[in-house]
């Protein structure tokens, strides 16, 4: 669109205001977040006294609520994974036992690979974890 376009526009726009002709124009606005901005609280408040307060106070209980969520599943998660490390640990030394009799009783082959395959799935695990957390 050139100078004269935009020219010829706003002449036609000055006649149809000078006709009597109305010219509309329709507006419309959004906002993102947890809270309406200050003018439309301000607008709730006018219509509905204490409806600003009401707004915020929800505002705040969701946010304590959230909060306690977070905080739940973390402590939960911490409890999962020291209960995993002690039922590793344990599993690890019945079995490491359990292959330190068998090479007591002259059964050498069968407690070596139970020693060696114990041993090398609990490395194995904290490899695995290690990386996984990276």
């Amino acid at each position: 669109m050139g100078k004269q376009d935009i020219q010829k526009a706003l002449q036609n726009k000055q006649k149809q205001q000078q006709n009597g002709k109305h010219i509309s124009a329709i507006s419309s606005s959004s906002y993102q977040g947890p809270l309406p901005p200050a003018e439309q609280l301000e607008n709730y408040e006018r219509i509905l006294p204490g409806a600003a307060d009401r707004i915020i106070t929800t505002y705040e209980k969701q946010v304590d609520h959230r909060h306690k969520l977070e905080t739940s599943y973390c402590n939960s998660a911490c409890r999962d994974a020291t209960t995993g490390l002690y039922a590793g640990f344990f599993i690890t030394l019945i079995a490491l036992c359990v292959s330190g009799l068998l090479i007591y009783f002259d059964k050498t082959v069968g407690g070596t690979i139970i020693g060696t395959t114990s041993l090398a799935s609990l490395a194995g695990v904290f490899v695995y974890g290690s990386r996984s957390k990276k």
